[in-house]
C-alpha cells in the first residue's frame, strides 16, 4: 500500500512537471517558429537560397519539436485527470468533412485520394470536438506517413449497437503481428521498409487512445504486413439516438 502511494506521488509530479516545462517551452518556440515564417516570407528583406533552406530547416525543426511538446502536455492531462472534455451531441458526417478539408493539401501533396463513407442515418456521437478532430488527424497523419503515392485511405463508419464505429484505413506498409499490441506505446516507431524514415513523434497512437478511451470508446487495429493497416474506434451515440425521449440530456 506505501508503495503504491510512493508511485502515485512520484507520477503526480512528474504530470505536474511536465505540464509546467511544456508550457514554459511553448513560448519560445512558437516565436522561433513565428520569426521562421516571416523571414521566409521576406518581410525583414530579401533572403538567399542558403539562408532559405536553413530558415526552411528551423522551422521544420520548430514545428516538430512544438508538436512533441504539445503531445506530451496532452498525455501529461490525461494521465493526471485535468483533461476537460466538452462533451455534446455531434455530427460525425461534419466533423470528418472539416477534418478532409484540413489534410486536402497533405494528400494531395502525396497524390494521395480518400474515399468516405457514412452509414445512413443521423450519424450522431456524444464526445468533445476538438478531441475527435484530434484523433482522426492524429490516424489520418499515420496513415498518410506510410501510404504510397498515387495510393488510396478510406473513412468507415456505422452504428454498432449503442455505439458508433469508425475505421481509417491505408494500404502502406503494414504493422507486423508483434508489433500490433506496442504501437499504442509512448515513443514508438515499429520498423518500417528500408527505404522509409521513421517519422513524427511517436505519440499519436497513443494520444489517440487515449482521448477514445477517456470519452468512454475503444479503439484498435488490424493489419497484415505489407498490406495495410486499418485503426478502428468506437464512441458512445448520441444521447437522442439511444433514447429518442431524452432529446439531447445527458
Amino acid at each position: 500500500m506505501e508503495k503504491t502511494r510512493e508511485l502515485e506521488t512520484v507520477s503526480q509530479a512528474k504530470n505536474a512537471f511536465l505540464a509546467s516545462m511544456s508550457h514554459e517551452l511553448r513560448t519560445p518556440l512558437n516565436a522561433v517558429i513565428g520569426f521562421s515564417e516571416l523571414m521566409l516570407d521576406g518581410v525583414p528583406g530579401e533572403i538567399s537560397d542558403e539562408q532559405r533552406q536553413c530558415l526552411s530547416d528551423i522551422l521544420s525543426s520548430g514545428q516538430h519539436l512544438l508538436n512533441l511538446v504539445n503531445d506530451v502536455l496532452d498525455l501529461s492531462k490525461v494521465e493526471a485527470g485535468r483533461m476537460e472534455l466538452k462533451l455534446e451531441n455531434l455530427n460525425m458526417a461534419d466533423v470528418i468533412n472539416d477534418v478532409v478539408q484540413t489534410v486536402e493539401p497533405i494528400l494531395g501533396k502525396n497524390r494521395l485520394k480518400i474515399e468516405v463513407s457514412i452509414a445512413e442515418g443521423p450519424p450522431q456521437v456524444y464526445a468533445d470536438k476538438t478531441r475527435l478532430r484530434q484523433i482522426f488527424l492524429n490516424l489520418l497523419s499515420n496513415a498518410i506517413k506510410f501510404a504510397p503515392p498515387g495510393s488510396k485511405l478510406g473513412i468507415e463508419t456505422g452504428r454498432e449497437g449503442d455505439w458508433y464505429q469508425v475505421s481509417v484505413v491505408d494500404n502502406g506498409i503494414g504493422i507486423k503481428k508483434e508489433d500490433q499490441e506496442r504501437i499504442f506505446e509512448a515513443f514508438c516507431q515499429v520498423e518500417t521498409l528500408p527505404d522509409r524514415k521513421k517519422k513524427g513523434t511517436g505519440l499519436g497512437l497513443l494520444i489517440a487512445r487515449q482521448f477514445v478511451e477517456t470519452m468512454g470508446g475503444r479503439i484498435w487495429v488490424e493489419s497484415e504486413y505489407g498490406k495495410g493497416s486499418k485503426f478502428t474506434f468506437t464512441l458512445p451515440l448520441a444521447i437522442s439516438d439511444i433514447y429518442p425521449e431524452e432529446g439531447n440530456r445527458r
